[in-house]
Order: C-alpha cells, then structure tokens, then sequence
C-alpha cells in the first residue's frame, strides 16, 4: 500500500509542510484554531497595508520607479499596477462631490456642443426631433455618470496605445506601455484630480480673501496650468527613469504629450463613453 502523502492540489508527493510543485500549504489541525485565524488574518491587512503605503509613497515621490521596478521584475515588494490604480479610482470617485469637478463624466449637452465630435452626435441626436428630450437627457447623464467609473479603465490602454505611437521609431514591446500608462493614470487620478482638487475646495474660502488668486485657481486658464505643471513633472522624470531619455528628448516629449494625451486622449475617450451610453440606451 502505498503510504506517500500527496498534495491534495495537484496531487505532487510532499517532501515537507509545502508542496515543492504549486506551493500548498500542508494542513494541520493547529490550522483550525480561532488563534491561526486571526494571525494570518492580521499579516494579510498589516502586508497589503504595508505594500499600499510603501507602493503610494514611491508613486508620488518617484515617478517612474515602480515601473521600471515592475519590468526589471522586482514585483513582490508593491501592489501591482492595476490594483494601485484601482485604488486610485475609488479615491477619485469618492472625492469628486467634495470637488464638483468631473472630468471623465460628460453630459448630452457636451456631446453635443463643446467637443470636436460634436457634428457627429447631432446627427445621431436631434433634441427637436425627440419628443421628451429633456427626460431623455436626464436618462442619458444619469447613465453616463454610471458607466464612467468603470469605462475609465479604457483610458489605460488608450493612453498606452498613444505612448506607443509616440515611440513609433524605436522597437519596444507593447506591454512597458501599458505599465507604464497605468501607474501614470493613478498617479494622476489621485494627485491631479483628487488631492488637489479637494484641496483648492476646502481652503477657497481662505482664498476668497485674494480675488485675484482665486479666480485664477478657479478659472479654466488655472486649472489647466496646474494641471499641465503635475503633468509635465510627472512625465519629465518618468521618461528619464524608465525609457532611459535624456533630459532634453524627456523635456521635449512631455510638451507633446500633455497635448496628444489631453486633447486628443480625451476626445477618443468621450466620443467612445458617448456610444456605450447611447447603444446601452436603446435596448
């Protein structure tokens, strides 16, 4: 009779208390206890806790360097990309009230007058040819706001997609581009639209003091500079640290960045949430 134990997984024989082919955990009956439970339940929040603040504190501090660590392989020590941007995206959603600003949630009204697409969905959408539009509308932007906390996760391959075209020149896989474009979205999420947003908020009243800075923070004109200046720092050290660019090719890049990325980032992004919207409307 043949006394080996085996994996109860993947059926390998055991040569100690875990399996040396998938690495499980041979079970005990110390297992059981209420005592283990709670051990391993306290190493698992005090390791993702650990990992998070470790993981936050470099993508802010360092930009670019838990990219290039992710590539170089160096994986273990930091939450990985795609969680770190998930993160990220709950902070966004979580602060947008406290903001009033909404960036990645347009409304009918945009679509159909303030963006470059905008003779495309008047001809799709004719508001004197409906006859409730305004609840239509309604519809549509309630939707919308709905689909735009999920949707936003295409702005990560769109972004990697306009990065690639950027490197058209050099031979690179795609996939540092994907990386690299999610640590720099959550880097953006938390900082551009969050942090700082919930921060002009909270001290306007302080501002009100100053007229003159405060319309400027408050303006289209000063928000954009702000938002170009988290931009262009960002990108400026990142491309030096994990594409290897010098400094002038960082600098130049940036500038052309912010501006593929922005303008026309942002259309393909809108023009595609307005469709997902539309069709989902017509079931």
């Amino acid at each position: 009779m043949n006394s080996e134990k085996r994996c109860v997984t993947c059926s390998a024989v055991l040569h100690g208390p875990y399996c040396c082919q998938c690495g499980e955990k041979v079970v005990n009956p110390e297992d059981y206890t209420v005592r283990r439970f709670l051990r391993e339940l306290g190493a698992q929040i005090f390791n993702i806790d650990g990992r998070m603040l470790k993981s936050f504190r470099l993508l802010l501090s360092k930009p670019g360097f838990l990219t290039r660590a992710y590539l170089d392989g160096q994986r273990k020590p930091w939450l990985k990309p795609i969680q770190i941007f998930l993160i990220s995206n709950i902070i966004y959603f979580f602060s947008q009230p406290l903001t009033h600003v909404s960036s990645f949630n347009t409304s009918l009204n945009s679509h159909l007058n303030r963006q470059v697409y905008s003779p495309i969905i008047q001809k799709v959408i004719k508001p004197e040819s409906r006859d409730n539009f305004s609840a239509y509308e309604k519809r549509f932007n309630a939707l919308t706001k709905n689909f735009a906390r999920s949707f936003i996760f295409m702005l990560i391959p769109l972004c990697a997609i306009m990065l690639y075209w950027a490197d058209a020149g050099r031979k690179r896989y795609f996939f540092p581009y994907l990386v690299f474009s999610t640590h720099f979205l959550a880097f953006y999420l938390l900082v551009a639209f969050s942090l700082l947003m919930v921060a002009i908020t909270s001290i306007r009243p302080v501002l009100n003091e100053f007229s003159t800075i405060s319309k400027f923070l408050y303006s289209e004109q000063g928000i954009t500079v702000i938002f170009w200046g988290i931009f262009y720092a960002y990108m400026y050290a990142a491309l030096q640290r994990v594409f290897g660019e010098s400094r002038r090719r960082a600098a130049t890049k940036a500038v052309a960045l912010y501006f593929l990325l922005t303008f026309i980032l942002y259309q393909i992004y809108r023009f595609l949430l307005f469709w997902l919207v539309y069709i989902r409307l017509l079931w």
